[in-house]
């Protein structure tokens, strides 16, 4: 358990097509949406670290700048420190998403 708030890295993993992924904190309500249809297959990584934001699509092996897709008014999510409570969801086809959260621990140096 880390010390400090800190960004991190979500992947929203399409295994049929799916229709403007999003991401809630339960506790605080804040959410981050995509407004994007997602095809089978493709995968969107958001990174939420300070310094670091960007939001990448991967289809078919091919990288494409999707920063312009985040509905207006989305948050770039941090983990607090303690527990954190996630859902995700869907516009629809919420049974073909996966959603992963990789994260480091960050601490307070001296």
């Amino acid at each position: 358990e880390g010390q400090i708030e800190t960004g991190m890295t979500i992947q929203f993993r399409a295994l049929g097509t799916i229709e403007k992924p999003s991401l809630v904190n339960v506790n605080t309500q804040e959410e981050l949406k995509i407004n994007k249809s997602m095809a089978a297959g493709e995968v969107i990584t958001v990174n939420t670290r300070k310094g670091q934001k960007r939001i990448e699509s991967i289809l078919n092996g091919v990288v494409n700048n999707v920063f312009n897709s985040i509905k207006p008014g989305s948050i770039f999510l941090q983990l607090r420190v303690g527990d954190n409570l996630f859902r995700y969801d869907a516009e629809s086809g919420i049974d073909n998403l996966e959603v992963t959260i990789y994260y480091r621990n960050q601490y307070i140096g001296v």
